[in-house]
């Protein structure tokens, strides 16, 4: 049992290393006075919008490599939370898991 709360918790730093990562980038396309035109990318970073991010024309070479490196360092997080969210969810359809997480999902806000 004590393993399972190790996965879920890892999951949740990885939640929060992706908020950081898209936070650097927030923070450098702001300190740089870049555009992306879109409204609020800070809801969902969506293919289009990192495509978007990865076409815009910065200043000079260091300011495009560092938006590389940033947008690639996203990019292993994202892909990192997705395999960690897979493997919660294979785990959550274990039959020693079932029951209590139909238990715990019936209260409102609780999800996997």
């Amino acid at each position: 049992m004590e393993h399972i709360g190790s996965l879920v918790r890892q999951r949740a730093r990885i939640v929060k290393d992706q908020s950081r990562c898209k936070n650097r980038i927030w923070h450098l396309l702001m300190y740089n006075g870049l555009e992306t035109g879109f409204k609020d990318p800070r809801k969902y970073w969506s293919s289009a919008f990192i495509e978007k991010l990865r076409t815009l024309t910065c200043s000079s070479i260091a300011l495009r490599t560092t938006l590389d490196m940033a947008i690639e360092e996203y990019l292993q997080v994202r892909k990192t939370l997705k395999d960690t969210t897979k493997a919660v969810r294979k785990l959550s359809r274990t039959d020693s898991f079932s029951k209590i997480q139909e238990i715990l999902q019936s209260t409102p806000g609780i999800g996997t």
